[in-house]
């Protein structure tokens, strides 16, 4: 993958690039998002965030688009819940729309950067 790195106390991640990123993450309140914010920014990467509590889109050019969005429930088999449009929804289509309306601002190098 890359160098090992060690900032801080930020131990064994494993740099994407060595230059660095504007990461967009929707879903930054979101348990996952929290544990990888401070591994982005210890790599100097530029985090901007967006949940479901704010109203406005987050805005800027991007070159790397996290998606932890998301909810569990309803918690099990959905073909027999009666919550998984709502889940669906959640899930699936609100990243997929989000992406789509950032898409724009994507910058012309990012998939270099991500592959």
């Amino acid at each position: 993958m890359g160098e090992t790195v060690q900032r801080g106390t930020i131990q064994n991640a494993y740099r994407i690039s060595n230059e660095a990123m504007k990461v967009i993450i929707i879903g930054d309140k979101s348990d996952i998002a929290q544990g990888l914010i401070p591994l982005l920014r210890a790599d100097c990467h530029e985090v901007t965030g967006w949940n479901r509590n704010e109203k406005n889109p987050p805005n800027g050019k991007w070159d790397l688009f996290l998606n932890c969005l998301g909810t569990v429930a309803p918690v099990g088999p959905w073909y027999e819940s009666q919550g998984w449009e709502a889940c669906f929804q959640s899930n699936l289509l609100l990243p997929l729309y989000w992406l789509r309306a950032l898409w724009k601002d994507m910058l012309p190098d990012a998939s270099e950067l991500a592959s």
